[in-house]
This record gives structure tokens, C-alpha cells and sequence, in this order.
């Protein structure tokens, strides 16, 4: 992909929208028989599998420091809990309070109210960030 997008910011619009585009799939393979059946979780998990894996090269590929991917989550909480609360700095608390926050929404969202509510909401937010990060300039 870097062949033919050498600019990160336009590499990273278009790999978040694929993902918005696969958790848009999985939310309509929910909606008819929910997420119940052996076939429907094999094919959210190839779905959603995917598009955290291109959410996770998007994030490398922008290096942005402390924006922590889902395969470094336990060690970022590490290195966190291991500081001292004065080299722990602001931008790594606020990113472990964002992903603590999303994780503890989706959860909630999930028990309460089942899959397709959780999958609308992260199809929505990956849709606003790709339009966003479309939208910004230089």
C-alpha cells in the first residue's frame, strides 16, 4: 500500500474506511440471525479480525507516540502501571483513559442491548474519523 500512497495521513483515511466498510459488513451479517450461530461468529470474527488488523498498520504506520495498538495494550498498561506518576505524562494517561473508556462503553453497550447496537457505534465513529482525517489539511 505504501508503494502507491506514500503519504501517511492519505494511507491511514483509506485503511480506516476499509475498516468502517468491514464492520459496516459485519453489523449487516448480524442483523438478521444476530450473533448466535456458529457461521455468523466465524464470520464477524474474520471480519472484525481484519479490520483491527488494518487498524492496527494504520496506527504503526503513523508512529504517533503512545497512540497504543491492540497487540502493545498489555504492555503500554505495563510501562503505565511501572512509572512513576511524574514520567507517566498526560498523553499516555489520556490514551489508557480513551481505550479504558471505549472498552467499558462497547461492554456495556453489548450486554445490554446485544451486537448490532455495538457494531452501529463503531461503524459510525471508524466513518467520522475516516471523514475527519479526510477533511484535515497540510
Amino acid at each position: 500500500l505504501a508503494r502507491w500512497m506514500p503519504d501517511a495521513r492519505r494511507e491511514f483515511t483509506v485503511l480506516t474506511a476499509v475498516h468502517a466498510l468491514l464492520v459496516a459488513a459485519a453489523l449487516v451479517v448480524v442483523l438478521p440471525a444476530g450473533h448466535r450461530t456458529t457461521g455468523v461468529q466465524a464470520t464477524l470474527i474474520a471480519l472484525l479480525g481484519y479490520g483491527m488488523g488494518l487498524q492496527n498498520a494504520a496506527a504503526r504506520r503513523l508512529a504517533v507516540p503512545d497512540l497504543v495498538t491492540i497487540t502493545v495494550l498489555t504492555s503500554t498498561l505495563t510501562r503505565l502501571a511501572a512509572d512513576p506518576p511524574e514520567r507517566a505524562g498526560l498523553r499516555r494517561s489520556v490514551s489508557i483513559t480513551a481505550l479504558f473508556t471505549g472498552a467499558l462503553t462497547g461492554a456495556i453497550l453489548f450486554l445490554n442491548l446485544g451486537a448490532v447496537p455495538v457494531l452501529a457505534v463503531a461503524a459510525t465513529l471508524l466513518t467520522a474519523v475516516t471523514l475527519a482525517s479526510r477533511s484535515r489539511r497540510g
